[in-house]
Order: C-alpha cells, then structure tokens, then sequence
C-alpha cells in the first residue's frame, strides 16, 4: 500500500534510514567484495543481498533535494546512488545485475526531475563521462555460467575418469531430483522412476554421445572406457556449456546485431528442449538468463543516451535565445549520441516551440512504456 508523504515527511523519512556515512565511503570504493566463501559450496547468488531499497531511500533524499533547489547535494546522492547501482551490478550473478539496473532507473528519473527544474546546471558532460556500460554485465555472465557446478556439484569430475555406472546414475538421480521443482514440480519425484528413465535413455542417447565426445576432442579410448551413462551424461553437460558459450558470445555484440541472434538462439534452444536429441533437458533451464540482463543493461544505457540527447538540446537552446534545433545534426558543440538499441541516431522532431525525442522499440517487440521505448516531449519555458 503506498503511503503520501509531505516533504518534511519525506526529508525525515529518508534521513532517518539512510546511513549516510557508510553510503558515501561505499560510492568511493572502485569495487565491492561479493565472492562467496568456496568452503561453503554456495551459488554466487545466494550471498548476494537485495539493496534496492536502500537505493529508493537515496532517491527520495534526491527528489526532495530536487525539489528544494539544493541542487548540488541532489547530484551529490545521485552520484553516490549510481556507484551503489554500478557495485551491486557487478555482483557474479543475474540477480546483482537486475539489481544494479533497477536502483540505476531510479536515479536516472531523478535526473529527469532534475532537467525539468528552473536553473538547474547542464549534466550533458557529466553523463557523458559516466563508465561504459554504466552496470557490467560480464561478471554476472561468467559468475553464472561457473555456478552450475556449484549448484549441481554431482556432475563435476565427469571428464576425469571412468566412474562406477552406479555412482553416476546415482549422481543423476540427485540432479535430476532437484531440477524437477526449476521445471515447476510441486511433487518430488520417486527416485526409482528416475532411475528407470535413466535405464531406457541410456541406450538411446549413447551413440550420439560418444559422437559428441568425439568431436570435443576426447580419443576414442577415452570414450569407450567410459559406461553409457557417464557418456550421456557428460555429452549433456557440454552441450549446455555449448549453448552458453552461443548465448555468452552475442553478448560482445551491439545491441541492434545481437538482438536478433538472441530471438533465434532463444528458438533453437526451445526446439533443442522438446526435441528426442536432448538428454536432462532441464539442465537448460538454470542457465544464466542472457538476454534479459544484455537487455536490461542495455536499456540503462538507452536512457542515459537519451538524456545525453535531452541535455545537448538544453545547451543548444541556451545559446541560440532559447530556439530549439531542427535536427540533431544541428547539434555541434555537443554531439547527440546515438540510440544504442538501433545504432543510428533517435528520432527527433520538432512542432513549433515543442520537440519530440523517440527511441522504438526492438524490432518485433511490441511497444511497452517505460521498457523498451522512449519518448520526451520538450519545451522551453521562457
């Protein structure tokens, strides 16, 4: 239930649950320390706090700033929540990065508040000079992709050696246990039944199996020591790790060529899950979820080109007795950046003393407000 408050309300409110102290010494610091301890035998995500409410608290503190015309306090506690949204995003898992890009929309909407208020400074440059991407995606992305094996430690070592076959149906029966409730199971399944799945699949995938060995590159004694099922097994674990790599490479690809590899990647997996081909299918569904923290990260990035665009207006205006540019490509001392989702520049129109500033969405999305579209109307007060 949301709750209205005065600005004196909201002023104490704020004040009295941030620690201030600890909150700026942490916007100092170049990194946070999120590695788990590995005597545990823990996910990265598990030890990872959820400090977005600490981050809707700063932008409160920013907001009645704003609103108070302390304008340079406002951008003090803006800057300390984008080095608290930039720390908690270079956690080793998605949830860190989906954090890290939840607190850092906050205060770019501070900063919206901010543009939109009489004799508040430029910030063209300063978010100009902000990092790149803003919230890193890639420690996440590799702190994933190495928590599989945290998470399922049964399957470790199974490249090694030869395993008794009862040890290994017994390893995949644990697996298998535990990836029932990812696939949404409300009931635990007999242990015995897995174990008969095991026997019949066995068979059937361990030709192919040992195909799949053989072109990793393991020699043809290597494959033939092993018993069927430890071959199947592991011909399993490395087409998922296959697949992680497929999604992981897109990811160093500007967003308007990675978008549409992801869309048909997305797809094959799909097909590859319901297909005959695929052995513990249910492996592919704790894999790292890829696109979404590349798009969300992304969308960070749009919105601080957007309002990069927004201030370059700004400067234009104040410099030519408050007239608005025709075009973007009027823009000289300030060049307005391109849209990161298209490559090409924003959409830019102007109707009169009003101006139009729109980012589309993804090809073959549908448009959905505050997710993947922008859209500003500006007007220069006089």
């Amino acid at each position: 239930k949301s709750t209205a408050f005065s600005r004196a309300e909201a002023r104490k409110f704020a004040a009295d649950h941030i620690v201030s102290e600890h909150v700026v010494n942490a916007g100092r610091c170049s990194r946070c320390d999120w590695e788990p301890n590995p005597n545990l035998g823990v996910s990265s995500s598990s030890v990872i706090p959820d400090l977005r409410e600490l981050g809707t608290l700063l932008a409160l503190s920013a907001r009645v700033d704003t609103l108070d015309g302390n304008y340079e306090r406002a951008l003090r506690t803006v800057k300390h929540g984008f080095a608290l949204a930039r720390n908690v995003g270079q956690a080793p898992a998605a949830i860190g990065t989906l954090q890290g890009v939840s607190i850092a929309t906050q205060f770019l909407s501070c900063l919206e508040d901010l543009a939109q208020s009489p004799g508040s400074p430029n910030l063209y440059w300063p978010l100009t000079a902000l990092p790149q991407p803003l919230i890193p995606w890639r420690s996440a992305a590799q702190g994933d992709r190495s928590s599989l094996l945290k998470d399922f430690p049964e399957l470790r070592g199974l490249e090694a050696e030869p395993l008794p076959e009862k040890e290994v149906s017994a390893r995949l029966v644990r697996v298998m246990t535990r990836l029932e409730y990812f696939s949404g199971a409300t009931k635990e399944p007999a242990a015995k039944d897995i174990e008969t799945l095991l026997a019949l699949a066995t068979p059937k995938f361990h030709k192919a199996a040992k195909e799949r060995l053989a072109a990793c590159g393991f020699k043809k004694e290597q494959i033939e020591a092993l018993p069927p099922v430890q071959a199947v097994a592991l011909s399993a674990l490395l087409k998922f790790q296959e697949i992680e790599d497929e999604y992981y490479k897109l990811m160093h690809l500007p967003f308007w060529e990675a978008q549409p590899r992801f869309k048909q990647l997305d797809a094959d997996v799909k097909k590859y899950r319901s297909s005959e081909e695929a052995f513990v299918p249910g492996l592919l569904l704790v894999q790292h979820p890829f696109y979404k923290v590349y798009f969300a990260t992304t969308r960070v990035e749009r919105r601080i080109a957007a309002l990069r665009c927004i201030e370059a207006i700004r400067l234009y205006a104040s410099e030519h007795d408050g007239k608005l540019p025709r075009n973007l490509s009027d823009i000289k001392s300030t060049p307005a950046p391109l849209d990161p989702y298209t490559g090409k520049a924003f959409d830019y129109s102007l109707h009169g003393a009003t101006a139009m500033l729109y980012g589309p969405p993804p090809p073959g999305e549908t448009a959905v407000k505050d997710s993947n579209v922008i859209y500003y109307r500006l007007t220069m007060k006089r």
